[in-house]
Order: C-alpha cells, then sequence, then structure tokens
C-alpha cells in the first residue's frame, strides 16, 4: 500500500472472532497429525522433543521439569 499511495497510515478493522474460530485442540492436533502420516502420539513425542531441544540449547530446560523429563 505505501509502495502504491506513498507514505500512509493504514487503518486495519477491529478483530472479530466467533465460535467458528475456535476448534478443540485435540481436533487440530488430529487434523495435523493426520495430514503429516502420523499419529497422535506421535505428533505430540515429536513435538516434545523439539521443545526439549529447544529448552536445552537455551540452557533453560530446569525452568520446566514436566517437559523436560
Amino acid at each position: 500500500m505505501i509502495e502504491e499511495h506513498g507514505p500512509s497510515i493504514l487503518f486495519l478493522p477491529s478483530p472479530r472472532l466467533t465460535k467458528a474460530n475456535l476448534v478443540k485442540a485435540s481436533e487440530a492436533l488430529g487434523a495435523i497429525a493426520g495430514q503429516l502420516g502420523l499419529s497422535n502420539q506421535e505428533l505430540r513425542d515429536r513435538a516434545r522433543n523439539v521443545i526439549v531441544a529447544e529448552l536445552e540449547e537455551k540452557d533453560e530446560s530446569g525452568r520446566f521439569p514436566r517437559i523436560s523429563s
């Protein structure tokens, strides 16, 4: 927009949420797992491994013992 119109102020509309925007976490996990060809537990395990690796890399694993164990 700025490229096309020059220096400008762009007003964005207020976000509106409805019940259609609410998805159960288990349903979202199932959909993602299905797209990746994994079971829900495999996806959870992979996600946990990524989180643990990030925490260890940042030397923060002690702050979240439930995740790291």
